[in-house]
């Protein structure tokens, strides 16, 4: 934008002086008696006015173009400083993220290495657990088998007790009716053989009785 207005003012300044030498007649003849005539130069020769004129707008297109320059390297500079401050925040932020990044790992693989210990200490406390119950069940298990084992010794040895005692009981009387029946064998023999049959039946109805005898001495026994 700033170079159009540059040579607008140039083209304009150019446009101006033409005109002023055109609109002077005296410039004119002037400039052509110069041109004809030798040169007999006693004193420096003053520019005529609308050669100062355009001079001046040529100086002043020049400064103005000089401005102008200066302006665009001062823009050519601030521009490049911007992008430097952007490159060194970019850069910055960059940092910034990359930290953020690094922080939020380290945080995840410590939370991790927590939650891990944290199992493992769980899975170690339930084994301890389940250890100490099976101990406690097989210890009462144990106890429960000897405490059984030893009644049952106990009973069986009350009833083998028992039993002994019956088949004594049952086995004395039996000898007492063994010789009762023999000796009233041995007092029949003088009789005749129709006697027989009665003492035959005399020793089953002792042996009889001496078997029912033992089984009610069996049963108190018992109770």
């Amino acid at each position: 934008m700033h170079f159009t207005k540059i040579t607008v003012l140039a083209a304009a300044g150019l446009v101006a002086a033409n005109n002023a030498r055109d609109a002077n007649p005296d410039t004119a003849e002037v400039l052509k008696a110069i041109h004809q005539s030798p040169p007999l130069i006693t004193a420096v020769p003053r520019a005529p006015a609308a050669k100062r004129d355009l001079d001046d707008v040529i100086d002043s297109a020049q400064d103005i173009a000089d401005d102008a320059s200066t302006w665009a390297d001062g823009a050519k500079s601030k521009a490049e400083s911007a992008l430097n401050d952007a490159s060194t925040w970019a850069d910055g932020a960059k940092s910034k993220v990359e930290s953020a990044a690094d922080d939020a790992s380290t945080w995840a693989d410590g939370a991790k290495s927590k939650v891990e210990s944290a199992a493992s200490d769980a899975a170690s406390h339930i084994s301890t657990a389940a250890d100490a119950v099976e101990t406690y069940l097989s210890t009462k298990a144990g106890a429960v088998e000897t405490y059984l084992s030893t009644k049952g010794d106990s009973v069986e040895t009350y009833y083998s007790t028992k039993a002994g005692a019956v088949e004594t009981y049952i086995s004395t009387k039996a000898d007492a009716a063994s010789s009762a029946v023999a000796s009233a064998s041995s007092a029949a023999n003088d009789d005749d053989d129709n006697a027989a049959p009665s003492v035959r039946d005399s020793k089953a109805g002792i042996f009889a009785a001496v078997l029912a005898l033992g089984a009610t001495a069996f049963g108190f026994m018992l109770v």
